[in-house]
C-alpha cells in the first residue's frame, strides 16, 4: 500500500518508524531497483549517519523541522554539500560542492535527509535522461523507453518508491513531462518565486539569466507537493544572513512572500484544452482525457468548458522565444544548448533576446486574460506517450484524430512533439501542478493544470479537489 508523504512524517514524529529504517527500505527498493533503471546515480555517504541523529533527537523530544527525518532525493543539477554534483557533464565529474544550494539548505534545516542524486542530462537540456557519465536512465514502466528529462532520474525514483519526494527543475517541462511519464505528481512554482542558487546551469557565481528555470518538488501524492512546496515558501527567505554566498547571482521578482492559507473555492470554473491548433495529441490519450477525464470533473460538478486558444496565441512563436531563453542560460557559462549543438556562438543576440522578451509580455497578458475567467486551466503535457530511447532526437510519427473523425498518423520533431503544450507557461512563469490521470498499453501519462502567476496556494487547493475526483494510481511491475 502506498504511504502518503503525510502519514510517513506522522509516524516517524509519533515513533510508528524511525528514519533509520525507511532509510533502509528505500535503501533496499535503490539496492533492488536501481541496476535496471538506473535512476540514483550518487547516495549520500553519510546517510545511515544522519538517519540515527535525526532518531535520536525525536527520542530526546528536541525541537525538530516539519520534514524532520523524510529522506529526499535531489536532482544532480541541484548542488549538495559533500555529495558529488556534476549535472551529467564530464566537465564536472569530480564537483564536490562546498554548500548546499539554498533550497537543499532549508529543506535540510527543516529536518529532511538526503538520500543521494538523480540522474539528468547534460546539461540538464534534454527530455530524456542520458548523460556520459551515468548513462541512460530508464521507464519502470518499460525499460526500452524514457522516462523524460531532465528530472527523469528523480521521477523515476519516486516510481520505484525510492523515496516519497524529490526535488528537481524545470525548464522546457523537466518537471512536467518526466512526471507524466512516470505517474507521479509535480510542481512547478512560479517563476521568481524559489531560489535558484546551486543550480547547475549556471556555473558557479555565473548570473542567472532572466529565464524560465524553476525548481520544484516531486512527489509519490499530491499532498508531498504541498508540504514541501510550504516549506520552500516558508522558509527559504526568513533570514536574509543565511542565503548561501558564493553563489550565483538570484532572480527573484518576489523574495519574501510566506506560504498562504487559502480558503475552499465552491462552483470550479475550469478550462479544458485538448490540443492546440497544428500540435494534435496521441488520440489515445485525447480520447481518454475528453471521455473520461472530463466527465468524472463534471460529475464532480465541476463546471468545464472545453477551451479553444485564441488565434494569438501561437505555439511556434511562442517555442521559438521559449528557445531563446533556454540558450541564454545554458550558454550563460559556456555549458553549450542541446536546442543550438551545431551553432559556432551559440549565444542569443541581444535583438533575439529582445524579442523574446515581447513574446513573453504579450502572452503573460493573454494568458492572465485567460485565467481571469477560469480557476484553472487543465491542458496535455506532451503530445506523445513515454517513447522508446531517442538518442538521436528523431522525429515521431503518432495517431490523431482528424477534423472529420478519421484516425491518421501525424509527424512532428523531437522537440515540438514533446515540449509544445509546457514551454507557453515556462515562458509565462505560470504554477503549474502535473497529476497523473491515465494510461495506455501500461504507460503513465498527466496533465497540468495551470494557476494565476503568484498564486500556486490557490492552484495546489484546486488540485486537492480535482485529483481524488480522477483517482488514478499506477505502479511498475518491476
Amino acid at each position: 500500500m502506498k504511504r502518503s508523504t503525510s502519514l510517513i512524517l506522522s509516524e516517524l514524529r509519533e515513533g510508528k518508524t524511525t528514519c533509520v529504517e525507511l532509510v533502509n527500505q528505500y535503501l533496499s527498493n535503490i539496492q533492488r531497483l536501481n541496476p535496471k533503471v538506473n535512476a540514483v546515480v550518487t547516495l549520500n555517504e553519510s546517510l545511515l549517519d544522519e538517519a540515527k541523529h535525526k532518531d535520536s533527537l525525536l527520542k530526546e523530544s528536541k525541537h525538530v523541522g516539519p520534514l524532520h527525518g523524510l529522506p529526499i532525493i535531489v536532482k544532480d543539477s541541484i548542488a549538495t554539500k559533500g555529495i558529488r554534483t556534476c549535472s551529467g557533464s564530464t566537465t564536472l565529474v569530480n564537483n564536490i560542492p562546498e554548500s548546499d544550494a539554498t533550497v537543499v539548505h532549508f529543506l535540510k534545516k527543516a529536518g529532511a535527509i538526503i538520500i543521494g542524486k538523480s540522474n539528468t542530462p547534460d546539461p540538464s537540456g534534454d527530455i530524456q535522461t542520458f548523460n556520459k557519465v551515468f548513462g541512460v536512465t530508464n521507464n519502470p514502466f518499460d525499460l526500452t523507453r524514457t522516462p523524460g528529462g531532465s528530472s527523469g532520474g528523480s521521477a523515476c525514483a519516486l516510481a520505484c518508491n525510492m523515496s516519497s519526494i524529490s526535488i528537481g527543475s524545470d525548464i522546457a517541462g523537466s518537471l512536467r513531462i518526466p512526471a507524466s511519464f512516470c505517474g507521479v505528481y509535480s510542481f512547478k512554482p512560479t517563476s521568481g518565486r524559489v531560489s535558484l542558487n546551486g543550480h547547475i546551469p549556471p556555473l558557479h557565481s555565473a548570473p542567472i539569466p532572466s529565464t524560465e528555470l524553476t525548481i520544484g518538488p516531486m512527489s509519490r501524492d499530491l499532498e508531498g507537493l504541498q508540504i514541501v512546496t510550504k516549506v520552500l515558501f516558508d522558509t527559504v527567505y526568513e533570514k536574509k544572513e543565511e542565503v548561501l554566498e558564493n553563489q550565483s547571482t538570484d532572480f527573484l521578482e518576489h523574495p519574501h512572500t510566506p506560504y498562504r492559507n487559502v480558503n475552499p473555492t465552491s462552483n470550479l470554473n475550469l478550462a479544458f484544452t485538448l490540443e492546440f491548433p497544428g500540435y494534435p495529441i496521441d488520440v489515445r490519450m485525447r480520447e481518454i482525457l475528453e471521455n473520461e477525464i472530463t466527465t468524472k470533473l463534471k460529475k464532480a460538478g465541476i463546471n468545464v468548458t472545453i477551451f479553444h486558444p485564441p488565434q494569438d496565441f501561437s505555439a511556434n512563436d511562442i517555442y521559438e522565444a521559449h528557445k531563446v531563453f533556454a540558450t541564454e542560460l545554458v550558454t550563460s557559462n559556456k555549458l553549450q544548448s542541446p536546442l543550438k549543438r551545431h551553432s559556432i556562438d551559440p549565444s542569443p543576440t541581444s535583438t533575439q533576446v529582445n524579442n523574446a522578451k515581447v513574446i513573453r509580455s504579450k502572452l503573460r497578458g493573454l494568458v492572465h486574460s485567460i485565467l481571469n475567467n477560469f480557476d484553472g486551466w487543465i491542458l496535455p503535457i506532451s503530445s506523445v506517450l513515454p517513447f522508446e530511447h531517442n538518442p538521436h532526437h528523431s522525429s515521431f510519427q503518432f495517431p490523431i484524430k482528424k477534423s472529420g473523425g478519421e484516425i491518421s498518423e501525424y509527424e512532428l520533431s523531437y522537440w515540438k512533439a514533446n515540449v509544445s503544450y509546457s514551454v507557453p507557461f515556462s515562458l509565462t512563469g505560470n504554477p503549474v501542478a502535473t497529476l497523473p490521470v491515465g494510461s495506455v498499453n501500461k504507460l503513465p501519462f498527466g496533465i497540468q493544470v495551470v494557476g494565476k502567476r503568484w498564486h500556486d496556494e490557490e492552484l495546489l487547493h484546486l488540485c486537492k479537489v480535482i485529483d481524488p475526483v480522477i483517482e488514478h494510481t499506477m505502479s511498475p511491475s518491476l
